[in-house]
């Protein structure tokens, strides 16, 4: 990398030529318009008084240390309490976040390589042509890896509310296992055309791999290709979004959770803002020469956006840690049932012939569906955290039921409980 040119400088070595080479063909310039042996022509112009010489590698890789410190402290919070909290159990969507966050950190770990290695936020004039194929190599694995991320998350919140489900109505469950669908058909489609974008596939990850076959390799078009999953992308984010403010809002919940769930939907908002810049920054930034100082703003905004989606993930789990002197005052605490069979894991729950509830109509009816609500598992659904509480709230809540069903009078006549539940069920 030493003996290697500045960029706009003549090739030092062979290796400058097969970049320039390679660099010229992810531009679609006519072979017969290059000469490798000669100054490529596109290239920043440094400024007089030297005001654009300020490299930004440091405060890149400060802040994202700073994130990657974040999100192992977020997401492994989250996993401890789904493990060792008494009242929490694992589930589809905890599953999903591990390789969201494990995404998330390796995205990261490049953009501080592309600082280090590939000269991202310094002038382009300052980078030789060795740093070039480095932040070429970098920035498309980085594509790749944000895009598989970001849909990640998107189906662990989704899974998430999918678990919530069982609450509502059947049609939010049928929206929410579509959209799902929908996710992992975006995911697939991710996968496969990023890996088998170029034949051979491992051409499209180095500028000197490109440069050195004497006929271009047959490649999808980049630029087309990551605007549309871009655009895709911002597409999903706000349906996400919008779905989870539409479901969330259905459920009975106090002012106070409204709050904090205001607070997440902002928190999702900024990641929603965030993705659909990042395509803006790309388009506007398409035609600058000075492409590793302009790579800041696609950095900046998508580090913001895998953030905030993961961020807005795990905080609906983190609340559990919360005091919970208001939730017990909750006066829908008690008519919001929640239960721990919702757990994909809780198979025992799921085999029981059970008592399950209808939250529409207030009704308690006896059925023996897999999966359904009972009434040994069913205690109070702490609508701030998810959580479960004592089963003293649930005999508060079968007598709250008592005094307005039709079975009043059979209640006040000194009916015993047990005779009411038998005429229930």
């Amino acid at each position: 990398m030493s003996n290697s040119a500045f960029v706009g400088q003549p090739p030092a070595i062979n290796d400058d030529r097969l970049i320039i080479r390679g660099y010229a063909r992810t531009l679609d310039v006519a072979e017969n318009m290059l000469d490798p042996t000669q100054v490529f022509p596109l290239y920043a112009v440094k400024s007089i008084d030297g005001a654009s010489d300020i490299s930004k590698n440091l405060i890149l890789i400060t802040c994202i240390t700073l994130a990657i410190a974040l999100i192992l402290l977020l997401t492994g919070t989250r996993l401890y309490l789904r493990v060792f909290w008494k009242d929490l159990s694992m589930g589809y969507d905890d599953l999903v976040i591990i390789p969201a966050a494990i995404g998330a950190l390796s995205w990261y770990s490049l953009m501080i390589a592309l600082a280090i290695y590939g000269g991202a936020g310094k002038p382009i004039y300052d980078v030789t042509y060795c740093e070039l194929n480095y932040f070429y190599r970098f920035a498309g694995l980085s594509q790749r890896i944000f895009l598989t991320t970001v849909t990640l998350t998107g189906i662990s919140i989704t899974l998430s509310n999918n678990r919530l489900t069982a609450l509502t109505s059947p049609l939010w469950r049928t929206t929410h296992r579509t959209f799902l669908l929908i996710l992992v058909l975006f995911l697939t489609t991710i996968i496969f055309t990023t890996l088998f974008q170029c034949v051979p596939p491992t051409i499209k990850y180095s500028l000197l791999s490109l440069g050195t076959p004497s006929h271009p390799p047959k490649c999808l078009n980049s630029t087309i290709l990551y605007t549309t999953f871009g655009i895709l992308h911002s597409i999903s984010s706000v349906a996400l979004l919008i779905l989870s403010i539409l479901f969330l809002q259905s459920l009975r919940i106090s002012y106070g959770t409204q709050l904090r769930l205001f607070i997440l939907f902002l928190i999702g908002s900024i990641s929603c803002i965030a993705s659909i810049l990042r395509p803006i920054f790309q388009y506007q930034d398409k035609n600058n020469p000075d492409i590793t100082r302009v790579y800041t703003n696609q950095i900046i905004s998508t580090a913001l956006s895998i953030f905030c989606a993961l961020l807005a993930s795990n905080v609906p789990i983190l609340s559990v840690i919360l005091p919970n002197k208001k939730r017990r005052s909750d006066p829908w605490a008690i008519s919001s049932p929640r239960l721990n069979s919702l757990s994909i894991f809780n198979t025992a729950a799921r085999k029981r012939s059970a008592t399950s509830i209808s939250l529409g109509s207030d009704v308690f009816i006896k059925e023996g569906v897999e999966g359904a609500l009972t009434m040994e598992s069913v205690r109070e659904l702490d609508k701030d955290s998810f959580t479960l509480s004592t089963e003293k709230r649930w005999e508060e809540a079968f007598e709250m039921w008592c005094q307005s069903s039709h079975h009043n009078s059979k209640w006040k006549a000194g009916g015993s409980d047990d005779d009411v539940r038998k005429d229930i069920v």
